[in-house]
C-alpha cells in the first residue's frame, strides 16, 4: 500500500535562495525609492507653495508702506520723498527672482523704510493715537510676523528637501535628475 504525503519535502536550491534574497532587496530598494521620491515631491510643492505666499506677503508690505505714506502725509507730517521713491523703485516682479542680489535690496529697501517711517511716526504723540495709523500700523506689524513666520517654514522645507536629494542611496538618481539643491532664505 502507497502512501500519499500532502507535503513535500523539496529543499529550495542555492540559486532559488539567491534569487529570492535578490528579489526582496530589490524590492526594498525601489520601496525606499518611492518613499524617498514622494519626500522629496512634497518638500518641492511646499517650498512653492512657501515662495508664492512670501512673494503675495512682499507685495502687500509694499502697499501698506505706500498707504501709511499716504495717512502720514493727510495728517501733516513731513516724509521724505525719498520714501516714496525707495518704494516706487521696488518693482515687485524682483520678488520672484527669490535669491537674486536685487530681491535681497528690495527686501532689505522694505525694512529700512518701514523701520524709518514708524520712527518718523512714534516721535509725533498725536499721530500715534490716530486710528488709521494704528490700523495701518498694525497691518505692517500683522505682514512682518507672517513674513518672518513664512520664511522659518520655507528654511524648514528647504533643509528637508535638500536631505532627502542627499540620502545616499538615491542621490545619484537625483543628480541625474538635475535637481538641484536649495538655498535657504535670509
Amino acid at each position: 500500500m502507497i502512501k500519499y504525503s500532502l507535503t513535500v519535502n523539496k529543499m529550495l536550491q542555492w540559486y532559488e535562495i539567491l534569487i529570492i534574497i535578490l528579489g526582496s532587496i530589490i524590492f526594498i530598494y525601489v520601496l525606499g525609492f518611492i518613499v524617498n521620491l514622494g519626500f522629496v515631491t512634497t518638500f518641492k510643492r511646499k517650498i512653492n507653495q512657501h515662495r508664492k505666499a512670501i512673494i503675495i506677503i512682499l507685495t502687500q508690505k509694499r502697499e501698506a508702506l505706500f498707504n501709511l505714506i499716504e495717512i502720514m502725509e493727510k495728517n501733516g507730517l513731513n516724509v521724505d520723498p525719498r520714501y516714496f521713491a525707495l518704494l516706487q523703485d521696488i518693482d515687485i516682479k524682483i520678488f520672484e527672482a527669490f535669491y537674486s542680489l536685487e530681491a535681497k535690496k528690495s527686501r532689505e529697501t522694505l525694512s529700512y523704510v518701514k523701520q524709518d517711517l514708524i520712527g518718523i511716526a512714534n516721535k509725533s504723540a498725536s499721530f500715534q493715537k490716530n486710528e488709521e495709523y494704528k490700523l495701518s500700523a498694525l497691518s505692517i506689524a500683522s505682514l512682518d510676523e507672517q513674513f518672518r513666520y513664512l520664511v522659518a517654514v520655507y528654511n524648514a522645507d528647504v533643509i528637508g528637501y535638500n536631505y532627502w536629494i542627499k540620502f545616499k542611496p538615491y542621490a545619484y538618481i537625483f543628480l541625474l535628475n538635475k535637481s538641484e539643491k536649495k538655498d535657504l532664505m535670509s
